[in-house]
This record gives C-alpha cells, sequence and structure tokens, in this order.
C-alpha cells in the first residue's frame, strides 16, 4: 500500500437516523453488470468508553477497485479501522460478493447474524449508474421488530473502496468495507414516447404502494399521476409526479421504481419508453395493521431465521451422533 493508497479522502458523519432518499434523474446509461466486494468487521470497545448517539464515521480510501480484488487483506483492513477509531479491538465476521445484471438496481440483500448478538440486513440500491451511486440501509431485526440504524447514500469513484461504521441497538459497533470489483453499463438507448400509435409496454413485475401511516391518520386519499421512463430492460429508470398528492407522492414513486415491463422492441431493437402511470391509494377497508404486519417482507434469497410466524422446518431423517472417545 502506498502512501497515496493510505491517505483519507473525505471524512463524514452518518447519524442512525432515517434521511431522505436522493431524486431519481434520467440516465443516459444503464447497469449491464455491477459487483460489490464486501467485508463487515465487529469492533470492541474499551470498558469506559462512553455510548454514542451516532453512528460511527466513515471514509474512503484509496485502492484498486477496478481490478475486481482487494488490495488489503482482511487483516490489514481490521487494523486500519481499529486505529482509525481507537477500539480495543476488530475483527473480520463476514465476506462476500453481490452482483447486479441487466439493469438490475436491486435491492440486493446481504444478511448477517451473530448468535446472541444481532440480526442484521444489509440492502443496497443503484440510485445513478454512471456515477456509480447507490443507497445503503441496515436493519437490526429484533423478534417482530425491524429497525433501520442507517441510511446513506454512497458514491465510489474508480479505484476507491470504503469502511463505514454503524452501532446496533446495543450500541456495538460493526464495519462494513465496500468496493466495486466489475462496473459495466451500456447507453441507455433511444426513448420512445407513448402515443396514438405507441402501446404501453406490459408490466410483468409490480410492487404495491405501501399506504403511508400518515395518511391514512389523516383520511387522505385519490389518485397519483406519474411519468416512468424505463431502460432497455424494461426496468424503470425514473419517476417524475405529473398529478401530486404530497402525502402519497413517495408512496407511490417507491413502488413504480419496483416496477417490471416487457422490454420494447423497434425493428428487433430494444428502447426505452416514457408513458403515464396511476397509482390509486384507497382507504375503503384500509385499516391499521399490528405492528408485526407492517414488517417488511423476508427477501426471497438468502436464509431466514425460524421466528415468529416463520416455523422450523419438519425433521424427515436423523443421525445419531457417535459419542467421541
Amino acid at each position: 500500500m502506498t502512501a497515496h493508497a493510505a491517505a483519507i479522502l473525505a471524512a463524514f458523519w452518518f447519524f442512525g437516523t432515517e434521511i431522505p432518499q436522493p431524486a431519481f434523474q434520467v440516465d443516459s446509461v444503464a447497469l449491464e453488470k455491477g459487483t460489490f466486494n464486501i467485508r463487515i468487521f465487529e469492533g470492541a470497545t474499551g470498558s469506559g468508553d462512553l455510548p454514542s448517539l451516532t453512528s460511527i464515521s466513515s471514509f474512503a480510501q484509496a485502492g484498486a477497485g477496478d481490478q475486481g480484488g482487494w488490495e488489503e487483506d482482511p487483516e490489514a483492513q481490521a487494523t486500519r479501522i481499529q486505529k482509525a477509531y481507537n477500539l480495543k479491538s476488530v475483527a473480520i465476521i463476514g465476506s462476500g460478493s453481490i452482483t447486479l445484471e441487466k439493469g438490475d438496481r436491486g435491492p440486493a440483500y446481504v444478511k448477517l447474524h451473530i448468535p446472541n448478538k444481532v440480526d442484521l440486513s444489509l440492502e443496497f440500491t443503484v440510485t445513478d449508474p454512471s456515477a456509480r451511486k447507490f443507497l445503503i440501509e441496515v436493519f437490526e431485526q429484533n423478534e417482530d421488530v425491524r429497525s433501520n440504524i442507517l441510511s446513506t447514500e454512497v458514491g465510489l469513484p474508480k479505484a476507491t473502496y470504503t469502511i463505514f461504521g454503524f452501532k446496533d441497538l446495543r450500541n456495538n459497533p460493526y464495519f462494513v468495507a465496500l468496493q466495486i470489483g466489475e462496473w459495466t453499463v451500456i447507453p441507455a438507448g433511444p426513448v420512445r414516447r407513448i402515443g396514438p400509435d405507441v402501446q404501453p409496454p406490459k408490466l410483468i413485475h409490480r410492487v404495491e404502494p405501501e399506504f403511508p401511516i400518515k395518511a391514512r391518520e389523516a383520511r387522505v386519499e385519490g389518485t397519483v399521476v406519474l411519468e416512468a421512463q424505463t431502460d432497455i430492460y424494461g426496468r424503470v429508470l425514473s419517476v417524475k409526479v405529473l398529478k401530486s398528492i404530497p402525502l402519497l407522492d413517495q408512496a407511490a414513486i417507491d413502488a413504480v421504481r419496483q416496477w417490471v415491463y416487457e422490454p420494447m422492441l423497434v425493428n428487433g431493437n430494444p428502447q426505452g419508453v416514457v408513458f403515464t402511470v396511476t397509482v390509486r391509494f384507497t382507504l375503503e377497508n384500509e385499516k391499521p395493521k399490528p405492528a408485526k404486519e407492517r414488517i417488511p417482507p423476508v427477501p426471497d434469497k438468502g436464509p431466514v431465521r425460524a421466528i415468529g410466524q416463520i416455523k422450523p422446518p419438519a425433521l424427515r431423517k436423523q443421525v445419531k451422533p457417535v459419542y467421541p472417545e
């Protein structure tokens, strides 16, 4: 590691409260393939350290991000974290990678279970493929309660990685080293606007909007009208509000951005398309749900814990252990 590579490029604080998500813009490129390399570390503080109300600071680090592998080994990164944050010790507890392809922006999930300590879920959503920006959210699961303990947007220029930290609800520090491995983008292609001679694309994946609690309490309902643009893969690139209902706009945007349409082909070539989408919110039969029913659905990828309404699988075959001599 050179002196230049060891220099801290930026420093800032992440507060452990949810922040507004950035506005999405129309992209000139689509993500063909993006790979995130991830390492997760657990820190230990001294017995006399005072608890902090904020998450731990984060910094970007020069590195060899575009080479697909880590420049530093895990032990070197752990030592760097320990010195940077004056901790008693730091140890790596997990590593892996996630890949998004063909216009997929996520969210992609990384789940972490530490026995007798914490269950964490890290979620990554690409917000700007051309600028290599993405939203990172960290959730902690305690029985039927899923708490958001970090939400922030991160940008990783070429040849850099970032190390950011946060604390769980018990004030235990954790750190994530994040590096972009492969990152390939392609032109988003020409865009065609829906008109009399152009039919809207077929919707093949729909996510229902979640009725905001504040809107329900205020008895607000109605229809939000949006303008959506898809990329060559049929994924929604951008959303613009045409007819606004302030308490409902964000819920409509969040839902439509996850919709996927059948790609539009013109002379055999895929094209993006701009069209109008309406999202209806009605209070009819809309009743406040118990807290445990408002928990976001369990991701369909990766193992889950058998807690709450998730029952353990039935044992069909058992092999008795041989008692060691």
